[in-house]
């Protein structure tokens, strides 16, 4: 790489605190582990998976998943890979608290896992990269189908390459079978009338013609 970067010293005040933060996203890590990534935001106009990462976010996982499946990786392993990058595409340098926090933020996204090796935490990601963009593509198909389940059939139903049709029918096949073995409703309930109760028929009846005696 042409450049011997630092190494990271733990008694340092600001390692000690970054430390302390690698425990707080262990932590939080443990809590959400059963439900796999936190995918909670969409925005369609941003490319791949920038449609649900920032694009930091994005930038660490490209590099992380580029690396050989099953080989760990170190904040100093991304954040040297950004720092050149910035440095010959546009002149600029990145932070190493910023890479480092942004790999934290992930971590608690369950997105990343860590463990600690020697002086240093070790992460990897939780799902490949396929698996990943399949488990965001499954999450926001189901949520289409829970709140607008027959606008989103007839636009499955309206695809005309059957590669992208057969796949998005594997998925509603599969979100449909997930929902029943938990039984959740595969799609919106109709909704119902509203119940109306003894007080508000008596209410209804002495609005119209006030309270009748006994």
């Amino acid at each position: 790489m042409g450049q011997a970067w630092p190494a990271y010293q733990d008694p340092d005040p600001t390692c000690r605190s970054l430390t302390a933060l690698h425990h707080d996203t262990r932590d939080e890590q443990m809590d959400v582990m059963a439900d796999g990534p936190d995918i909670s935001v969409f925005r369609p106009d941003r490319p791949g998976i920038r449609k649900v990462l920032g694009d930091l976010e994005a930038e660490i996982m490209e590099v992380i998943w580029a690396r050989p499946a099953g080989e760990g990786t170190t904040v100093r392993d991304v954040f040297e890979v950004l720092y050149d990058r910035r440095r010959a595409e546009e002149g600029s340098t990145i932070a190493y608290t910023t890479v480092m926090n942004t790999m934290a933020r992930l971590a608690r996204k369950n997105i990343l896992r860590t463990e600690k090796a020697d002086q240093a935490y070790v992460y990897s990601p939780t799902l490949s990269q396929d698996a990943f963009v399949s488990r965001f593509v499954g999450r926001i198909l189901e949520e289409l189908l829970v709140s607008f389940s027959g606008p989103t059939l007839e636009r499955i139903d309206a695809l005309t390459d059957p590669k992208p049709a057969a796949r998005a029918r594997a998925l509603l096949d599969e979100i449909q079978r997930r929902r029943t073995s938990e039984d959740v409703p595969a799609v919106a309930p109709t909704p119902r009338a509203p119940t109306v109760g003894r007080s508000d028929q008596q209410a209804s009846k002495g609005g119209k013609g006030g309270r009748k005696g006994r």
